[in-house]
């Protein structure tokens, strides 16, 4: 039995009067997982109202500000107009960020951005990182027609002077590529695997590139690529109005592709290699498992 005194009564009821009276009703919050609610006086366990620009999803379950907005420049040091369609995250720590213009940035741990090359050759349609037998890791990005590498942990760029920062980027390294909208890279099965158009094209762990690895049937380009187990799996869109897409499996020492399954949305945009296959495609970004 619990005993509550006449002045532990007394401050009882002036605290709950207090609270009434300034409206000022406490609520705590152990999750946030409910996001913010969508009605107005209630929502599901853990939302709450009144807030943005928060970041709900803390490892540590607490609500906290998410990163601001930053402005970026391009060559010129004029506002970045082109949009990044390829982001890097390199083992020297720093996500190397790829624009549809040919800029291309450099973002530190710290959230600081830099420009440090642009391409002439113009739109970068795939990038990735890539390491060779001697010990050697490269920046790889491709254009239209084009691969360039740059080294890692090369030449030391020099102070932003608005021009090209990087100094031994090898913008031509090779000059093979079918012209196409992508050019997706992605490591798999021990290559790097390039989209080039119906063909698939690849850069070996000793650095030889063979431009048509494997062909699809004309007509199927390839726009994504994942690999699962011992497959590379690869999903295209046609060039034609016709509304499928394919995704096809491929083991690299098959003269040609294993399997193909017909998916019915215009093309397939993305793969997703989790505990199950996840697949997004078509113009409204429908997902299929």
């Amino acid at each position: 039995m619990i005993n509550i005194t006449l002045e532990e009564s007394i401050l009882k009821l002036i605290i709950s009067y207090l609270i009434i009276e300034n409206m000022s009703i406490p609520y705590i919050i152990s999750t946030f997982r409910g996001g913010i609610s969508d009605e107005s006086d209630k929502g599901v366990i853990g939302s709450y109202k009144f807030s943005y620009g928060l970041n709900i999803h803390s490892r540590d379950d607490i609500a906290t500000a998410k990163q601001a907005m930053v402005t970026v420049f391009d060559v010129n040091r004029t506002t970045q107009t082109g949009i990044i369609q390829h982001f890097v995250p390199a083992t020297d720590g720093t996500t190397y960020c790829f624009g549809s213009t040919g800029s291309v940035f450099a973002r530190s741990g710290d959230g600081a951005w830099n420009f440090v090359y642009n391409d002439e050759n113009g739109a970068i349609k795939g990038a990735y990182e890539w390491g060779l037998n001697d010990g050697t890791t490269y920046l790889m990005w491709a254009t239209n027609t084009k691969i360039a590498r740059k080294l890692l942990q090369g030449v030391d760029i020099t102070p932003d002077s608005g021009t090209a920062r990087w100094t031994d980027v090898e913008d031509n390294w090779i000059t093979t590529l079918d012209p196409a909208d992508y050019h997706t890279m992605r490591q798999a099965c021990g290559s790097l695997m390039i989209a080039n158009g119906n063909f698939l094209a690849k850069v070996d762990y000793d650095g030889t590139f063979n431009n048509a690895a494997l062909n699809l049937r004309p007509g199927h380009l390839i726009k994504a690529i994942e690999e699962r187990d011992d497959y590379v799996i690869l999903g295209s869109y046609r060039k034609d109005n016709s509304e499928e897409g394919h995704i096809w499996s491929w083991i690299t020492t098959a003269t040609n592709w294993i399997q193909k399954k017909r998916i019915p949305v215009k093309g397939v945009n993305a793969l997703i290699n989790t505990e199950m296959l996840l697949l997004q495609g078509g113009a409204d970004g429908e997902l299929f498992f």
